[in-house]
């Protein structure tokens, strides 16, 4: 037996796939199950490539923000650390050119993370965290959603805020903004929190770090590289960090509570066939699966564990 939606749950990312297209969905969650009795999915093995910067930045913020500290000792300390810890996962994967690939993610780090509490200051010395990196598991409506909340936080007025990591190589401001207003993943994560702590969220900070488009140049040293792009930082901080603050009304929030049920119970009827699994070929460009939807070849996937993100 394979996944189920009930035993299992629904992450937000999960539920996008069904969304954008039921053959999609059906993919990315129907590999069975392994010995420990894990829903498995498939996922792209270029996935890993695609979310490393992000994740080691969020490996990174997350002891920054639940221990309030961000001397350098401290950060060198967590960035070896999840450095230390990716590279035994993937010790299989880490060829040289791979291996290359991320120290010098590494590299842009260590002077990104250096900077952003100096630009954020007042995260660590005016702001009330009460959360990081929340993991959250609840049962709404007859089913179980899950999620993993970068931050919460009180303003001065007491009202929660969740906030929300983005590390991103392009900021196409006037687009993302437009696609903020009614962000999926953002009004998902407000409803779970609100259905676990019963308090009203007002809404969100949307944190967004670049990621450096620069590589390192010919024959220059990771050290040299780093500060470099530390010199870069120095001279335009709020081009590598930039934040919106979004907020949602009890009635935006309402519509998408009722929008979601119906999408839940829709992915429902499409995993027990009761729905037929149509190709949304409006999706095909920018597919996780083509491959593996049209021409049935594996090799480029690979299967994981479904919420290996929350874990």
């Amino acid at each position: 037996m394979g996944y189920d939606i009930h035993a299992d749950g629904v992450s937000q990312s999960l539920l996008r796939h069904f969304q954008l297209c039921p053959v999609r969905g059906l993919i990315a969650t129907g590999a069975g199950e392994n010995s420990d009795g894990q829903a498995l999915g498939w996922q792209q093995r270029s996935m890993e490539k695609k979310t490393r910067y992000g994740s080691l930045a969020h490996d990174v913020l997350e002891p920054m923000y639940k221990e309030s500290r961000h001397d350098s000792p401290f950060i060198v300390y967590h960035l070896n650390l999840v450095l230390d810890r990716y590279v035994e996962e993937h010790a299989d994967e880490l060829h040289p050119s791979v291996l290359q690939d991320v120290n010098g993610d590494a590299a842009k780090l260590h002077a990104i993370l250096h900077m952003y509490p100096i630009h954020y200051a007042n995260d660590f010395d005016g702001k009330i965290f009460v959360g990081s990196e929340l993991m959250i598991d609840v049962m709404w409506n007859g089913y179980r959603l899950r999620g993993k909340i970068d931050g919460v936080f009180r303003d001065q007025n007491g009202d929660s805020w969740l906030l929300e990591h983005k590390t991103k190589g392009r900021i196409e401001e006037d687009k993302m903004m437009t696609a903020l207003l009614r962000d999926h993943q953002n009004l998902f994560y407000v409803t779970l929190y609100e259905a676990k702590f019963q308090t009203p969220v007002k809404g969100i900070l949307y944190n967004v770090i670049r990621n450096p488009g620069s590589n390192p140049r010919k024959d220059e040293a990771l050290p040299l590289y780093t500060q470099r792009i530390h010199g870069d930082i120095v001279k335009n901080s709020k081009h590598f960090f930039k934040r919106y603050t979004l907020s949602y009304t009890d009635a935006d929030k309402e519509s998408y509570r009722n929008e979601l049920l119906f999408k839940l119970a829709r992915m429902e009827r499409i995993l027990n066939g009761r729905l037929m699994a149509y190709h949304n070929e409006a999706h095909c460009g920018d597919c996780d699966f083509p491959r593996m939807c049209l021409a049935n070849d594996q090799g480029a996937f690979l299967k994981k564990p479904i919420h290996s993100e929350l874990m």
